[in-house]
C-alpha cells in the first residue's frame, strides 16, 4: 500500500510495517499521531497485547493484512475511550432549569454542534464530519456525542482528544461568562 494513503482509514486493522534496516512490525493499528505520523500498533506477545510505537520516518512500506479485530483487543481499545457519563454539566445549563439536567431541543443541539465545528475550523482541526449517530467526528479518532460538551468526548488519540476537550472547555467558559 502507498504510504501516502491516509493511515486513519486503517485504524483497527491488522497491518505490517516494513522499515529501514529490514525491520518488520505487525499488529493492529490503534492510532496514528496526526502531528508526527507515528504508528501505534498492538501485537500479541506472551498471551497479552502489547503496544509498539513505530516512527513514521523509518517506515518504507505498509501492508494491510486483515480487517477483523479480535473481540479481546476491541475491548482493550474501547476501555481507552469509554465514557462513564455524558451529561450536561455547565453552570449555564444548570441555571436554566429546575431539574438536574435540561433536555435540549434538536435546534439547540444543532446550533451547539455547528458552533463546535466552526471552532474546530478556526483552530485548524480539519477532517470534521458528523456520523449517523449525530456524533461530531474529528480525524476519525475523536468522537463527541450530543450534547457536545467536554464530558461527551472520547477518542483513540490522546493528543487530539486533549486538544478537542480544551477547545470545548474554552467554548463552555466563554458561554458561562456571557451568562454572568
Amino acid at each position: 500500500m502507498d504510504l501516502s494513503t491516509n493511515p486513519s482509514t486503517l485504524i483497527d486493522k491488522m497491518i505490517r510495517l516494513y522499515c529501514i534496516e529490514d525491520k518488520i512490525f505487525s499488529g493492529f493499528l490503534y492510532t496514528v499521531d496526526p502531528k508526527t505520523g507515528n504508528y501505534v500498533l498492538f501485537s500479541r506477545m506472551n498471551e497479552k497485547y502489547q503496544p509498539t510505537i513505530v516512527r513514521r520516518e523509518v517506515v518504507e512500506k505498509l501492508e494491510t493484512l486483515d480487517d477483523e479485530i479480535p473481540s479481546e483487543l476491541r475491548k482493550i481499545f474501547d476501555s481507552f475511550t469509554s465514557i462513564d457519563e455524558c451529561s450536561l454539566n455547565t453552570s449555564e445549563e444548570m441555571k436554566t432549569t429546575s431539574s438536574a439536567t435540561k433536555t435540549l431541543t434538536s435546534d439547540e443541539l444543532s446550533c451547539r454542534r455547528e458552533k463546535i465545528i466552526q471552532l474546530f475550523s478556526l483552530n485548524h482541526l480539519n477532517e470534521v464530519s458528523i456520523n449517523d449517530r449525530e456524533e461530531v467526528v474529528i480525524h476519525n479518532v475523536v468522537f463527541i456525542k450530543p450534547p457536545y460538551n467536554v464530558d461527551c468526548c472520547s477518542g483513540k488519540n490522546m493528543i487530539i482528544l486533549d486538544r478537542v476537550k480544551n477547545l470545548i472547555g474554552k467554548l463552555e467558559e466563554d458561554r458561562n461568562n456571557e451568562v454572568e
